[in-house]
């Protein structure tokens, strides 16, 4: 393990990974905090590496092949429960499927993957504490949310858990809400025959469910030091 995190280290200052270049913070130079590697893939070494870059904590999904670091997020297969480090994984129903990985070209906080055409998993942009992974853990079983199929967080030096990924089931037959909710009301708008309140029915009955649940699992309440 310290000779990976030797090899990595080395190569991270020179070759930042898509989404750090992108976020234009060249400088300083990327550093590795910390990493966990999750063994071979096409005969490279893969390992989520958490680089840091100015004030930000950047999540990497990253194989290492021919000297060569390589953004892939594609590598979330290899997953396997338990605690290695700062890091935990948690595996739900089969996990995370190989085979085919197809990227989504939309604009949102996460760098979102199809894998296998039956789960969406989400990696973390900037390694931050969020409620996603308490949320999703009350929700696994209720009906309301796809079926939970991961969840990885890491401890930050500064003794934070903070998330990494989270991956659910991938509902290919469904649409956006962005989409069909817009074009629902848009429809109602010109007099086409449309039902423009059911749908909305639909999704407030699944909100009071959902919270429902937050506030019977202590999930997402807030204390009289969160008010102040």
């Amino acid at each position: 393990m310290a000779v990976e995190r030797a090899v990595l280290a080395r190569l991270l200052p020179d070759r930042p990974q898509s989404r750090v270049a992108v976020s234009g913070d060249r400088d300083p130079a990327p550093r590795l905090v910390d990493s966990l590697p999750l063994g071979e893939t096409e005969a490279a070494q893969a390992f989520i590496a958490i680089v840091e870059t100015g004030e930000r904590q950047i999540v990497v999904p990253t194989v290492l092949q021919d000297g060569e670091l390589v953004r892939n997020p594609g590598i979330g297969h290899l997953l396997r429960p338990g605690f290695s480090g700062n890091f935990e994984v948690e595996v739900f129903n089969g996990g995370i499927p190989g085979g085919s990985v197809r990227e989504l070209d939309v604009d949102q906080s996460n760098d979102s993957v199809i894998a296998a055409e039956s789960v969406m998993v989400k990696w973390q942009l900037d390694a931050v504490v969020s409620p996603a992974p308490d949320r999703l853990r009350v929700l696994r079983g209720r009906e309301i949310t796809p079926q939970l199929r991961a969840i990885v967080t890491w401890k930050s030096e500064t003794g934070e858990k903070r998330t990494i990924l989270t991956a659910v089931e991938y509902l290919s037959q469904v649409t956006d809400g962005w989409t069909w909710a817009v074009d629902l009301v848009r429809a109602h708008a010109f007099g086409e025959a449309v039902d423009p309140i059911g749908p909305f029915r639909t999704l407030g009955d699944m909100t009071a469910k959902m919270h429902s649940v937050f506030a019977q699992s202590g999930v997402g309440l807030f204390t009289e030091a969160d008010l102040a």
